[in-house]
């Protein structure tokens, strides 16, 4: 009913809708370039029978943008390699006002070098290729919520708390190439929830020297983990402290 309201008004032309749901809709504006700055929101389905390029230009007009989500019905490591969505290597995000950023397999390996962010509240890149999150200093105060599970050419986190002091969910399951983590991660004083699920690489965890806020913290299937993290510091809030499959010196 709601994605059959948001055409209501402007039945035959969606480049004034609001929020852009069906896939047919969202093919057509974004392959010939007819954003404009009433859409605030593409919800984008990757069950298509043919690739679809996005470029630069053809987000350039949709400077409102607040929601963008490229998803699949059903979670599955094949969209890596059947990727839908194709991408220049020069592809930037030209909306400041992006909230909220989901897309399952994203098919490069580091966010755009231009991309507003400051607005910011979850970035979820479930199954994608990056190898690293970060290239710039740019401070994301508003981000709650990272969720970059399954993405298995990630190698490091670096510096997380020049980038999101205020991050509540650290979720990194199934990142099966993790090697480091920035000892800044032992600092995030406001995360509820770690999650390290089956990152198999990881050798090394920081000291947690103000994790006060955490609740959940799952180390589960982490095999390269041969020492428990020192801890430093405050941690009453725990709940939940998962360690199956791994294999600790705990002092």
């Amino acid at each position: 009913m709601g994605r059959g309201i948001v055409g209501q008004k402007f039945p035959e032309d969606p480049r004034k809708w609001r929020r852009l749901c069906y896939l047919e809709v969202v093919s057509h504006v974004l392959t010939r370039k007819m954003g404009t700055k009433a859409i605030k929101g593409i919800l984008f389905n990757l069950s298509i029978p043919k690739p679809i390029h996005i470029t630069t230009e053809s987000l350039e007009m949709i400077k409102n943008l607040r929601l963008l989500k490229i998803y699949l019905d059903h979670e599955s490591s094949s969209m890596r390699e059947d990727n839908k969505v194709k991408l220049s290597k020069d592809f930037e995000f030209p909306s400041s006002e992006l909230r909220y950023l989901y897309w399952q397999g994203y098919p490069l390996e580091s966010l755009p070098s231009i991309f507003f962010m400051e607005d910011l509240v979850e970035l979820d890149m479930r199954y994608s290729n990056l190898t690293q999150l970060w290239e710039n200093d740019t401070l994301l105060e508003k981000l709650n919520t990272i969720r970059l599970s399954c993405s298995q050419h990630l190698i490091e986190i670096l510096d997380i708390s020049i980038h999101a002091p205020n991050l509540e969910k650290l979720i990194l399951d199934g990142c099966s190439s993790l090697l480091m983590l920035h000892p800044s991660i032992g600092k995030l004083s406001k995360l509820i929830l770690l999650n390290l699920k089956n990152c198999k690489k990881l050798s090394s965890f920081p000291s947690i020297m103000d994790m006060k806020a955490l609740e959940i913290l799952n180390f589960s299937g982490c095999s390269g983990l041969k020492k428990f993290p020192d801890i430093r510091g405050n941690m009453d809030h725990l709940l939940q402290l998962h360690l199956a499959s791994t294999v600790f010196n705990c002092y």
